[in-house]
């Protein structure tokens, strides 16, 4: 547990604490990272998925995996957050402008494709993650993108069974042939992890031990809960410490 990603503290009895830049759930970061191997190699890799509950660290994991790819290679990449845009032209166009690659407007009759083919005549190809991949309204959009030169998708969702049942015959074979990452929701102690690394970079004084253990607790599982109730926590600390200078 005391690897190259965790500090540990002076002191007997002290636990090791994870380094502000650990990498989310490591084991699911490694298969993540294995995954896009190929493209470390200048090679085609399969579409991947990535699954599991609000909280689970689903798009970080993603976008560590990611962020570490894109520091070892040329490939260009793109998030788009698909609960917020949905259409088939509306995500093209947004992968492009993340990735720094759209060169022009299109016909709107004609975006879509046009989009695409900007995608496919980039120098290096694209990694495109689709977070909450569920709500894309085109069904068709996941066989588009298979089929696509140079675009390797990564798709985000809650539950792989029903996004998979979602899609054609065909395009959800070609999902079942990539690599599945599932998730479960953390245990208290790795939300404890997570708290503790939040504390420690961002140097909050007054959060002790027992009330990360608490608000894991709290939190059930869900990471974006415990570091929503963390920031509740430390403000009303704050404002209880400004309080009492005060009088």
């Amino acid at each position: 547990m005391a690897g190259g990603w965790y500090i540990r503290p002076a002191g007997p009895g002290t636990r090791p604490r994870p380094r502000a830049d650990a990498p989310p759930r490591r084991r699911a970061w490694a298969s993540f990272a294995n995954a896009l191997d190929p493209l470390r190699s200048d090679r085609p890799a399969y579409p991947i998925c990535i699954s599991g509950p609000t909280g689970a660290g689903k798009t970080a994991v993603s976008r560590f995996a990611v962020r570490e790819l894109r520091r070892e290679t040329a490939v260009n990449t793109a998030h788009v957050d698909c609960l917020r845009t949905r259409s088939r032209a509306a995500i093209l166009e947004e992968a492009l402008v993340d990735a720094g690659l759209k060169t022009r407007s299109s016909p709107k009759a004609d975006a879509a494709s046009s989009y695409l083919a900007q995608m496919e005549d980039a120098d290096s190809p694209i990694v495109l993650t689709l977070d909450e991949a569920e709500h894309i309204e085109d069904e068709h959009l996941p066989h588009v993108l298979f089929e696509a030169d140079g675009v390797t998708p990564l798709f985000v969702v809650h539950e792989y069974e029903r996004f998979a049942a979602r899609l054609d015959a065909a395009t959800s074979s070609r999902l079942r042939t990539g690599p599945h990452i599932e998730l479960s929701r953390y245990s208290q102690s790795e939300l404890v992890d997570i708290l503790q690394a939040r504390v420690d970079a961002g140097d909050l004084s007054g959060i002790t031990d027992g009330t990360l253990e608490l608000i894991a607790d709290t939190a059930a599982g869900n990471a974006r809960e415990a570091i929503s109730i963390l920031r509740e926590a430390y403000l009303e600390e704050s404002r209880g410490t400004s309080e009492s200078r005060r009088r």
